[in-house]
């Protein structure tokens, strides 16, 4: 039996808009991201593995987060993870968003996993 690979990015800093009031919404907050990636299983045919490309992946989250505007952790959660699923060759995520916003506390913190529905996936990028 072979063992499960889990690729780690641990702080992956990104500011946008997020909040549930919309003055909360008007300046871009600082925010912290845990990632832990299962990359998919590679092909039979050799010289064809996909693979995790940790740049580009972390670029994308960015540019995602720089341009988007949430109400709630949970949704900015969930739709990093879907875009990332969809479009770089993961089979398992598990996703932390951390945000620095109430007094007395550490930060708040959110978690998802979800994983790719069975069949072909993206190539590696």
């Amino acid at each position: 039996m072979l063992g499960e690979d889990v690729i780690q990015i641990r702080g992956l800093s990104v500011c946008t808009c997020i909040g549930t009031t919309r003055e909360e919404r008007l300046c871009p907050q600082h925010l912290l991201l845990d990632l832990q990636i299962q990359p998919q299983s590679p092909p039979a045919e050799k010289g064809a593995e996909p693979f995790v490309d940790y740049s580009t992946l972390t670029q994308r989250v960015r540019s995602l987060c720089a341009v988007g505007q949430w109400r709630l952790m949970e949704t900015l959660a969930a739709e990093v993870t879907d875009v990332l699923l969809l479009e770089f060759p993961i089979r398992r995520l598990t996703l932390r968003v951390r945000k620095f916003i109430l007094p007395h506390t550490e930060f708040v913190a959110v978690q998802t996993t979800r994983g790719r529905q069975e069949g072909p996936g993206p190539r590696g990028r």
